[in-house]
Protein backbone atom coordinates (compact mmCIF):
# COMPACT_ATOMS: atom_id res chain seq x y z
CA UNK A 1 0.00 0.00 0.00
CA UNK A 2 1.04 3.39 -0.53
CA UNK A 3 2.99 5.28 2.73
CA UNK A 4 0.33 7.89 3.15
CA UNK A 5 -2.56 5.27 3.03
CA UNK A 6 -0.71 3.11 5.69
CA UNK A 7 -0.20 6.24 7.72
CA UNK A 8 -4.26 7.22 7.57
CA UNK A 9 -5.07 3.72 8.29
CA UNK A 10 -3.21 2.61 11.05
CA UNK A 11 -4.08 5.97 13.04
CA UNK A 12 -7.63 4.77 12.76
CA UNK A 13 -6.40 1.27 13.85
CA UNK A 14 -5.28 3.24 16.82
CA UNK A 15 -7.93 5.06 17.45
CA UNK A 16 -9.93 1.81 17.48
CA UNK A 17 -7.10 0.13 19.83
CA UNK A 18 -7.43 3.17 22.34
CA UNK A 19 -11.28 2.33 22.45
CA UNK A 20 -10.75 -0.82 23.17
CA UNK A 21 -8.10 -0.09 25.60
CA UNK A 22 -10.03 2.99 27.56
CA UNK A 23 -13.15 0.09 27.77
CA UNK A 24 -10.95 -2.30 29.84
CA UNK A 25 -10.59 -5.04 26.73
CA UNK A 26 -7.87 -6.56 24.66
CA UNK A 27 -8.62 -7.76 21.09
CA UNK A 28 -6.41 -10.60 21.38
CA UNK A 29 -6.39 -11.29 17.53
CA UNK A 30 -5.16 -8.42 15.34
CA UNK A 31 -3.98 -9.16 12.27
CA UNK A 32 -5.13 -8.01 8.43
CA UNK A 33 -8.67 -10.17 8.58
CA UNK A 34 -9.45 -8.59 10.96
CA UNK A 35 -9.36 -5.16 9.42
CA UNK A 36 -12.10 -3.89 7.53
CA UNK A 37 -12.07 -1.55 4.98
CA UNK A 38 -15.72 0.64 5.06
CA UNK A 39 -16.49 2.98 2.65
CA UNK A 40 -16.98 6.33 4.23
CA UNK A 41 -19.99 8.70 3.29
CA UNK A 42 -17.25 11.14 1.31
CA UNK A 43 -15.94 8.16 -0.99
CA UNK A 44 -12.98 6.97 1.06
CA UNK A 45 -12.38 3.98 2.94
CA UNK A 46 -12.19 3.78 7.09
CA UNK A 47 -10.38 1.08 8.47
CA UNK A 48 -12.04 -0.24 11.18
CA UNK A 49 -10.99 -3.06 13.72
CA UNK A 50 -13.48 -6.13 13.22
CA UNK A 51 -13.76 -10.21 14.95
CA UNK A 52 -13.64 -9.89 18.52
CA UNK A 53 -14.50 -13.19 18.92
CA UNK A 54 -11.25 -13.32 21.09
CA UNK A 55 -11.00 -10.41 22.99
CA UNK A 56 -10.93 -10.37 26.77
CA UNK A 57 -11.45 -7.89 29.54
CA UNK A 58 -7.99 -6.74 30.77
CA UNK A 59 -8.07 -7.92 34.07
CA UNK A 60 -9.54 -11.68 33.47
CA UNK A 61 -6.90 -14.55 33.15
CA UNK A 62 -7.38 -17.39 30.73
CA UNK A 63 -5.66 -20.88 30.42
CA UNK A 64 -4.88 -20.66 26.90
CA UNK A 65 -2.74 -18.43 24.07
CA UNK A 66 -5.18 -16.82 21.79
CA UNK A 67 -4.66 -15.08 18.41
CA UNK A 68 -3.34 -15.74 15.29
CA UNK A 69 0.71 -17.29 15.46
CA UNK A 70 2.55 -15.13 13.61
CA UNK A 71 0.65 -11.52 15.24
CA UNK A 72 1.65 -12.68 18.58
CA UNK A 73 3.87 -10.55 20.83
CA UNK A 74 7.23 -12.30 22.79
CA UNK A 75 5.74 -12.44 26.11
CA UNK A 76 2.49 -14.11 24.67
CA UNK A 77 4.31 -17.03 23.48
CA UNK A 78 6.51 -17.49 26.11
CA UNK A 79 4.70 -16.68 29.14
CA UNK A 80 1.06 -16.77 27.93
CA UNK A 81 0.51 -12.75 28.45
CA UNK A 82 -2.25 -10.82 26.27
CA UNK A 83 -2.41 -7.49 27.03
CA UNK A 84 -2.73 -3.85 25.23
CA UNK A 85 0.88 -4.12 24.81
CA UNK A 86 0.21 -7.58 22.74
CA UNK A 87 -2.40 -5.84 20.33
CA UNK A 88 0.31 -2.93 20.08
CA UNK A 89 2.98 -5.86 18.58
CA UNK A 90 0.48 -6.74 16.67
CA UNK A 91 -0.24 -3.71 14.74
CA UNK A 92 3.63 -3.39 14.20
CA UNK A 93 3.22 -6.78 12.70
CA UNK A 94 0.01 -5.38 10.68
CA UNK A 95 1.63 -2.23 9.79
CA UNK A 96 4.26 -3.76 8.44
CA UNK A 97 2.68 -5.84 6.22
CA UNK A 98 0.57 -3.32 4.55
CA UNK A 99 3.99 -1.55 3.64
CA UNK A 100 5.63 -4.68 2.30
CA UNK A 101 2.88 -6.80 1.25
CA UNK A 102 4.99 -9.75 3.63
CA UNK A 103 4.77 -11.06 6.91
CA UNK A 104 7.81 -9.73 9.81
CA UNK A 105 8.16 -13.70 10.38
CA UNK A 106 8.81 -15.16 6.91
CA UNK A 107 8.70 -18.91 7.78
CA UNK A 108 10.65 -20.90 5.16
CA UNK A 109 8.63 -24.19 3.69
CA UNK A 110 10.05 -27.24 6.08
CA UNK A 111 9.26 -24.64 9.54
CA UNK A 112 5.98 -25.28 11.81
CA UNK A 113 4.49 -22.96 14.10
CA UNK A 114 7.07 -23.82 16.75
CA UNK A 115 9.48 -22.88 14.80
CA UNK A 116 7.32 -19.68 14.38
CA UNK A 117 7.34 -20.06 18.04
CA UNK A 118 10.90 -20.00 18.91
CA UNK A 119 11.70 -17.13 16.54
CA UNK A 120 8.93 -14.45 18.36
CA UNK A 121 10.26 -15.74 21.23
CA UNK A 122 13.96 -15.58 20.62
CA UNK A 123 14.61 -12.99 18.11
CA UNK A 124 13.78 -9.19 16.79
CA UNK A 125 12.41 -8.61 14.01
CA UNK A 126 14.27 -8.10 11.02
CA UNK A 127 12.93 -5.17 9.09
CA UNK A 128 14.03 -6.36 5.53
CA UNK A 129 13.01 -3.06 3.76
CA UNK A 130 14.34 0.56 4.08
CA UNK A 131 11.73 2.98 5.68
CA UNK A 132 11.13 6.67 6.31
CA UNK A 133 12.78 7.53 9.74
CA UNK A 134 9.25 8.22 11.20
CA UNK A 135 7.74 4.92 9.85
CA UNK A 136 10.92 2.78 11.21
CA UNK A 137 10.77 4.58 14.68
CA UNK A 138 6.82 3.97 14.47
CA UNK A 139 7.88 -0.23 13.95
CA UNK A 140 10.52 -0.56 16.29
CA UNK A 141 8.56 1.08 19.22
CA UNK A 142 5.59 -1.24 18.05
CA UNK A 143 8.43 -3.97 18.45
CA UNK A 144 10.25 -3.26 21.57
CA UNK A 145 10.20 -6.72 23.40
CA UNK A 146 9.57 -5.85 27.21
CA UNK A 147 5.83 -4.80 27.14
CA UNK A 148 5.76 -2.24 29.84
CA UNK A 149 8.34 -0.53 27.62
CA UNK A 150 5.97 -0.38 24.62
CA UNK A 151 3.90 2.64 23.87
CA UNK A 152 0.35 2.75 24.17
CA UNK A 153 -2.23 3.06 21.29
CA UNK A 154 -2.71 6.86 22.45
CA UNK A 155 1.01 7.25 22.51
CA UNK A 156 1.40 6.26 19.15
Amino acid sequence: MPAGQVKRYTRQLLLGLSHRQDSGYVHCDIKPDNVLLVLSEDGDFVAKIADFWLAKRRSREFDHVKGTPCYLAPETVVHGVQDCASDIWALGCVVYEMLTGYSIWPLGFNETTDDLYHKIASEEPYLAFRFPGETEAFLRACFVRTPADRPTAKTL
